[in-house]
């Protein structure tokens, strides 16, 4: 968007003529001039800016529809490429159920190809139990989703469906480095109408559709990482929303079932 290519055209009637016809220069120029018809001059459209007031309004409105929400659910539906030890990408799918509290309360459940795990956070302790071996681990927290959040994908390389949506400000994280920014257009996301926004940063591309209306709820967001080979795309499509769900006691408390195990969670502290 911030290169157009313009054409520019050189008019050399003045020297051809006098090249030709042994015209002096300047007479063959005014000459020229005399008869060719005045044309107003065309004005070059300014490039759009970097980043589209319009593409930054729409993330600001949908933020502020999740920071004002002090308990929300929904359904995460991630399609994560990776790249096979053979070189094609693969492509592998999961289903996340989420569930949040703020300011400390969280709770992940996920299940497929890869993973099949489920994450409690009760504002003092963070829990992952892997539903297919049976083992889980445990680890003091802080005292906020935000820092919890940022605890699992930094020293625990732990991926999160839709992490930046968990913030109590997604606007803020979310802008973090983008260097353009612009809307897309229309677009229809099972079934509900929304604006496409993409924007761009140095290590990744990331789109995400926004609800048209009164709610402006991200449904899918997309993310292309650049500088990972084969630039793998992670694209979560986001359904199911309640922005005042009836929570049940204890949903973020993790009580250990029958049979599991706890095993020590290494994490890599820096």
């Amino acid at each position: 968007m911030r290169t157009r290519a313009r054409n520019r055209f050189v008019a050399a009637w003045g020297a051809l003529g006098a090249l030709l016809l042994g015209l002096d220069p300047s007479a063959a120029s005014t000459e020229a001039a005399a008869l060719k018809p005045a044309t107003a001059p065309v004005a070059t459209p300014a490039p759009p800016p970097p980043l589209e007031p319009e593409a930054l309004a729409q993330l600001k409105a949908m933020s502020d529809l999740l920071k004002d929400t002090a308990r929300f659910t929904f359904k995460a539906t991630a399609d994560r490429e990776q790249p096979s030890v053979n070189g094609p990408m693969l492509d592998f799918f999961s289903v996340s159920q989420v569930a949040v509290s703020r300011p400390n309360q969280l709770r992940v459940e996920t299940k497929g190809d890869l993973h099949a795990a489920s994450l409690w956070y009760d504002g003092k302790m963070v829990t992952i139990y892997s539903l297919k071996s049976s083992f889980y681990g445990q680890t003091a927290a802080p005292a906020t989703i935000d820092e919890t959040v940022l605890m699992l994908m930094d020293r625990f390389q732990m991926p999160l469906p839709a992490a930046g949506f968990l913030l109590k400000d997604p606007y803020s994280k979310m802008m973090e480095g983008v260097k353009t920014a612009f809307d897309a257009g229309d677009a229809e996301i099972d079934g509900v109408a929304c604006r496409h926004l993409a924007f761009s940063e140095e290590d990744a591309d990331w789109q995400v559709w926004v609800e048209k209306g009164a709610k402006p709820l991200p449904r899918r967001i997309a993310v292309t990482y650049k500088k990972i080979q084969g630039a793998p795309r992670v694209v979560s499509t986001l359904s199911d929303w309640n922005l005042s769900p009836k929570i049940a006691a204890g949903e973020f408390t993790f009580s250990p079932p029958a049979g599991a195990k706890k095993v020590d969670w290494k994490t890599s502290e820096k």
